[in-house]
Parts: structure tokens; C-alpha cells; sequence
């Protein structure tokens, strides 16, 4: 029987041309897959770099350095939000932002000068802080209750360190426009007559309470008072100059040195701050005295320029209703007489002061309270002063951080 037969595929063989094409082209294959891997691989670097220096590397800069503790734009905008959240007010919100490095300053000054006090604020009170004030618990305003909490501390200790009783003043004060008043409210005084009754007629600024009772001499913010309610005897009063208070009143002197045809003025003025420098003004001006040298020594408007001239006003630009009413009511080239305008405010006094009583008391709660406070004030003053405090916000970053805060 004969044997069968296998049948054999007959297999192509390629050519040398043809295996090294096969080669090249898988080469080719290899190159584009590396390349195109390369390349998937830059552009998620290249949008990781982005989003890193659009928004991650901005959040860690630091903006503000209190004696050696960093907060960066981050806290600054977690911080922001949470005013953000309560105003739609643009204005406002950037008024805040503005405003705020030297809060967070201010917080952080506080927190570091308690613990140097030895002062110790736990977990557990800032806990109740945030919930008693209806907070949520967050890095934030974890550090705003804190600070309050030291604060409150703080003026607890002062409070505690008072003495029962201490040197207290009666006295009555107040404060009017002149020397030539002064002089008026002096001599009726030593006549009986009360400051209380002299008060709507000759006071510079009514809201002072003429009768201050029992009063430690270290509440009163001017030295000069200060020193008077501790030497004089009572009974005595002293007339005390003051350049720098500011009151509710002065004098204008006007004149309209033009006119246009829709009825807007071109007027010039003084604000003087009393009476007697205002008719003292006048009097010069019209012995023929140069409005320049006037305005410079008496008038305190700012709005004017080196010879006390205003824009052209219409009827709707107000200066005050004083002013419009008695500079529309002039004739042209006419000065006025002095006007007195309540209106405005002006620097410069002098307080009338009596001392009715001094003597050792025993201090009231309020009083007592307002020492504490008065110290504490001093206290931060102090260390505010000698604080570090490094601020390098920019108007850019500010913007950034408003619309971060508010996107």
C-alpha cells in the first residue's frame, strides 16, 4: 500500500527590500508613539504649571509678617470670604479688603502679647466663643476669638489690679470759639451763674456735658484739663487754649466775584473759626489787604483755591445750607458779613474750666470699667509700637483676592 503524502504550505519569502521597509515603518511606529506620549505629557505639565502659577502658587504668598508669623493670600481670601458672604456691596467689600491686613495684624499682636503676659486661652473657652457668637469653627475665625479672648483677659486683669478708691474730680468745662468768649463765660461763672445755663448760647460744641461728676484726672484726654482738675483749688477756673479740637461751628465771609446768565455764582470765601477772626478778617479786607495773605493766615475751607476762590456753583452744589443760602442771596462784588454755620467743623478753642471738688472716692463700676479700658488701650498701644509688622499687599493682589473671594 502506498504511503500518503503530506501536503506543505508553500510559505512567501520576502526580500531584503522588503524586511528592511517592514523595519522602518515599525521604527517610525515606535518614534510617533514616543513622541506623541512626550508631548500628551508636556501639555499636562504645562497645564499643571499654569494652574500652579494662576492658582495655587498665588495662595502661598505671603502678604503680611507679624514679629516673625506669616499669613499668606490664602488666609487673606478665606478671611475676605466670610465678608464676601454678607454684602453684595462692591465697594464696600473692597473698603474691607483694604482694611483688613491691619485687623488680622492687629488680632495677632494681641494673641502673641497675652501669651508673653502668661495669659492662657484654651481649646475648650474658644470653643464656646465661636459658639456662643453663632461661628463656625474654621482657622479663621478660630484666631479672630481668640484674639478677643486674650483681649477680654487682658482688660480683666487691669480691671482686678485697680484700687478701691482713687483721687476723683467734680468739675464743669466747656468749650467755646474764642478767647473774647472765654473771657465772656468766665466772668459770668464767678458771678454763680452755672455752665449749664450759659450752655445754648455761648458753647462751641452743645453735646459736651458742661457737669462732668466724680472723675479720675487720668480719664480726661487733655493734658491741659488734666493738669488743671489736679493742681487748682476748687472753686478755681482756668481758661486753657486747645489748637487742636475740632468743633461743630465756624464764620464764613463771602463774596461773589461773578455771575453767569443760567444763575450760577463764582464766589469767594473765608471759614474762619470764630467770630472775632472772621470780623477780624473782614476788617482787613475791606482796609484793602489782599485776599492771598487773608485766606492763608484765617481761613480753614480747603476746597478753595489760594485766594479763597470756589468752582462756579449752581443752586444744587451745596457747600452748606448756610453757604448757598447767603452767597445766593448776595449781590456781586458785595462782602459779606460773617455767617455763622453749624454745619461745618473747624479746629481751635478754648475750654472754660471750674473745679467744684476733689477727693479720695471709691471708684463706681463704670468708672472702674473705663480704667481698665483706658489701660488696656495704653497697653496695646505699647505693643503695637514695638510690634514687627511687615505688610506687602499690592492694589493687584487685592483685586485678585476680591475676585477670588466672591467667584
Amino acid at each position: 500500500m502506498a504511503k500518503k503524502r503530506h501536503a506543505h504550505t508553500a510559505q512567501a519569502k520576502l526580500s531584503r527590500h522588503a524586511v528592511s521597509r517592514l523595519e522602518k515603518e515599525a521604527r517610525m511606529r515606535r518614534i510617533i508613539t514616543i513622541v506623541s506620549a512626550v508631548f500628551l505629557a508636556a501639555i499636562a505639565i504645562a497645564v499643571g504649571v499654569g494652574l500652579y502659577i494662576d492658582k495655587i502658587r498665588p495662595m502661598h504668598e505671603v502678604f503680611l509678617e507679624v514679629n516673625g508669623r506669616q499669613f499668606s493670600m490664602g488666609y487673606y481670601i478665606d478671611f475676605l470670604k466670610n465678608y464676601a458672604g454678607r454684602t453684595s456691596d462692591t465697594t464696600q467689600l473692597r473698603r474691607i479688603a483694604q482694611q483688613l491686613p491691619s485687623q488680622i495684624a492687629r488680632d495677632e499682636v494681641l494673641r502673641q502679647a497675652g501669651q508673653a503676659e502668661g495669659i492662657i486661652v484654651t481649646n475648650d473657652e474658644i470653643e464656646a466663643e465661636l459658639e456662643d457668637n453663632n461661628l463656625p469653627d474654621n482657622d479663621i475665625y478660630r484666631d479672630s476669638a481668640t484674639a478677643a479672648l486674650y483681649a477680654e483677659k487682658v482688660k480683666q486683669r487691669f480691671l482686678e489690679s485697680l484700687p478701691e478708691t482713687m483721687i476723683q474730680v467734680k468739675f464743669e468745662i466747656m468749650l467755646v470759639e474764642s478767647r473774647e468768649v472765654a473771657n465772656e463765660v468766665m466772668t459770668l461763672v464767678n458771678s454763680g451763674t452755672s455752665m449749664a445755663d450759659l450752655l445754648d448760647e455761648y458753647s462751641a460744641n452743645p453735646q459736651i456735658t458742661p457737669v462732668q461728676d466724680w472723675t479720675p484726672p487720668e480719664l480726661l484726654a487733655n493734658a491741659d484739663v488734666k493738669n488743671a482738675v489736679q493742681t487748682r483749688e476748687p472753686g478755681s477756673i482756668s481758661v486753657l487754649l486747645d489748637e487742636d479740637v475740632t468743633k461743630p461751628v465756624g464764620y464764613w465771609l463771602i463774596e461773589v466775584i461773578d455771575k453767569d446768565d443760567k444763575g450760577a455764582i463764582l464766589p469767594r470765601a473765608i471759614l474762619a473759626g470764630s467770630l472775632a477772626e472772621a470780623q477780624e478778617a473782614r476788617a482787613r479786607l475791606e482796609a484793602g489787604d489782599d485776599w492771598a495773605t487773608i485766606v492763608e493766615e484765617y481761613s480753614q475751607y480747603t476746597l478753595a483755591d489760594e485766594e479763597g476762590v470756589l468752582d462756579f456753583l449752581s443752586e444744587e452744589d451745596v457747600v452748606s445750607n448756610t453757604f448757598n443760602e447767603a452767597a445766593f442771596s448776595l449781590e456781586l462784588n458785595t462782602l459779606s458779613e460773617p455767617i455763622k454755620d453749624t454745619e461745618v467743623q473747624t479746629t481751635g478753642g478754648y475750654w472754660v474750666v471750674k473745679l467744684l471738688d476733689r477727693e479720695d472716692r471709691e471708684l463706681a463700676p463704670d468708672t472702674a470699667n473705663a480704667m481698665a479700658q483706658k489701660a488696656f488701650n495704653d497697653w496695646f498701644a505699647e505693643q503695637n509700637e514695638a510690634a514687627v509688622v511687615e505688610q506687602n499687599l499690592t492694589p493687584e493682589q487685592v483685586n485678585w483676592a476680591i475676585e477670588q473671594a466672591t467667584s
